[in-house]
């Protein structure tokens, strides 16, 4: 029974709640805690004597809360469109709950990984577009309570330019003469250089002749 100015609560019962003197067994169940805090309650245990009700045996219990969080910092707010890192995500979760991953229709570029208990990890694929960065929603839900963590995932366009944009160079007959033609390669990946029937020029990085960078060389 409820204290005195207390209110009953609904989510402690017991198998009695009442006995006539023998010996009895009474047990009692708890529902499961969807609040994200806890809670507590109060019992008494009364006995009559001689018509007088009198309090046995008081005591209090608590309940933990039910515990779900999402930790996605290692999660950049924009991943290259070369991209190499892999992102953990962990989830605290009360023991014995399960949550579910839910991506959006639109990720799948988007590769998640079991990487243990509670943890997965998420990686892009290359994002060859250069016209534009994508994005998609990965929803973390707990199946007990259908709370959703939202991570929002952003990829860069793939870049790739050069500068000048166009090179049209005229050498003299005396080409060992000439100066060196420079060209800034900017590129989110790999990059190569393909020479069509042309063995007399020799590309370089101002000091080793090339035939391919990776990103900014």
């Amino acid at each position: 029974d409820p204290d005195n100015g207390s209110q009953a609560v609904d989510w402690v019962r017991f198998t009695k709640k009442s006995g006539d003197g023998r010996y009895e067994t009474v047990s009692m169940t708890v529902d499961k805690n969807k609040a994200k805090k806890s809670r507590k309650a109060k019992f008494t245990l009364s006995v009559k004597v001689d018509g007088q009700s009198i309090d046995a045996l008081s005591g209090s219990f608590v309940q933990d809360a039910f515990k779900f969080s999402v930790d996605a910092h290692d999660v950049p707010q924009m991943f290259s469109a070369w991209n190499e890192k892999t992102a953990a995500v962990s989830v605290e979760i009360t023991d014995g709950a399960t949550f579910t991953i839910v991506p959006e229709n639109s990720s799948n570029w988007i590769d998640i990984k079991s990487s243990g208990k509670n943890a997965f990890t998420i990686k892009p694929q290359h994002n060859w577009s250069l016209d534009q960065t994508r994005k998609t929603v990965v929803k973390v839900i707990s199946d007990f309570t259908q709370e959703a963590y939202p991570i929002t995932i952003q990829q860069d366009k793939y870049v790739f330019s050069l500068t000048p944009p166009a090179l049209t160079v005229n050498f003299d007959e005396i080409a060992a003469s000439a100066q060196p033609q420079k060209v800034d390669i900017m590129c989110s990946g790999e990059w190569s250089i393909t020479k069509h029937d042309c063995d007399w020029i020799k590309v370089t990085d101002g000091i080793n002749e090339i035939s391919k960078g990776y990103k900014d060389n």
